[in-house]
């Protein structure tokens, strides 16, 4: 499986795509599985991740534009599931837009929020709307504060050997730090790694673990 971290990085539009998103692609086709990883899904994830996944689950999605459309639609859902699990009353439109994604009658669906303060009924529906949106279709969202089992995360640090009068280095460091902290410097951001000795140190990190 092919696995890319910070992939809300890859650029892409309907128009052209970055090399990095290019490479990505050819290697997520001749991969078994592709999972590509963000934190950042409100933000600008959402159009650079979809060809992605379309291209790795066309058989689920033949159509960027519907993978957008319903992607979209998850948040409506997150609200719904919010409200179930805190007990709040619905209003009329939301009771319909439930109703409909679970495929029930509207005035079944009612009838049933109207007993929403009882744990059993919002145990009912919320794994009902789990069921229509599990992690198992196209995507899920967790983190490590809702997931018990992670080890705890160690500092490992790596000198790495360059000439401390290398300005340009160290400039490329500094925009590559302003770019992960700071929207407005990551807006016209573009990463050189052509002459990066982390990717040189990586590379022989990598082989000395497969060795």
């Amino acid at each position: 499986m092919l696995v890319v971290d910070e992939a809300h990085h890859l650029g892409w539009s309907p128009e052209s795509v970055s090399a990095e998103y290019a490479l990505v692609e050819v290697l997520g086709r001749e991969s078994p599985g592709l999972l590509l990883l963000t934190a950042h899904l409100s933000n600008s994830a959402w159009p650079v991740i979809s060809p992605g996944c379309d291209c790795s689950i066309q058989i689920v999605f033949f159509d960027l534009g519907e993978f957008l459309g319903e992607a979209e639609g998850y948040r409506d859902v997150a609200g719904l599931a919010e409200k179930l699990q805190s007990g709040q009353s619905f209003k009329a439109g939301e009771a319909a837009v439930l109703a409909r994604i679970l495929g029930d009658g509207e005035v079944a669906v009612r009838a049933k929020l109207e007993q929403i303060g009882e744990r059993a009924v919002r145990g009912e529906l919320m794994n009902a709307l789990l069921d229509q949106h599990g992690t198992g279709r196209v995507m899920f969202r967790n983190t490590r504060a809702t997931i018990a089992g992670f080890p705890r995360r160690m500092t490992r640090l790596s000198p790495l050997d360059e000439d401390p009068e290398n300005v340009e280095l160290f400039e490329a460091l500094a925009g590559e730090f302003a770019a992960d902290t700071a929207a407005t410097a990551a807006q016209n951001f573009e990463p050189d790694f052509s002459a990066d000795p982390r990717i040189d140190w990586l590379i022989d990190l990598l082989r000395e673990a497969w060795s």
